[in-house]
């Protein structure tokens, strides 16, 4: 289970981060807070589960 909820998280990561890399024309400040607010999300949320299920 632990290796199932890692790897959606990481599907979920890659798939934020490509649709933001392909609008990188239009990069700005506020985005670039939203990837760092979002990967923080994303560890607390892996250290959960992985915390849960280990």
């Amino acid at each position: 289970m632990k290796f199932t909820a890692t790897l959606a998280i990481h599907e979920m990561l890659c798939l934020h981060c490509s649709i933001l890399c392909n609008q990188h024309c239009y990069f700005s400040d506020k985005q670039s807070e939203h990837i760092a607010g979002y990967i923080g999300r994303v560890t607390i949320t892996a250290a959960f589960f992985m915390a849960d299920y280990s």
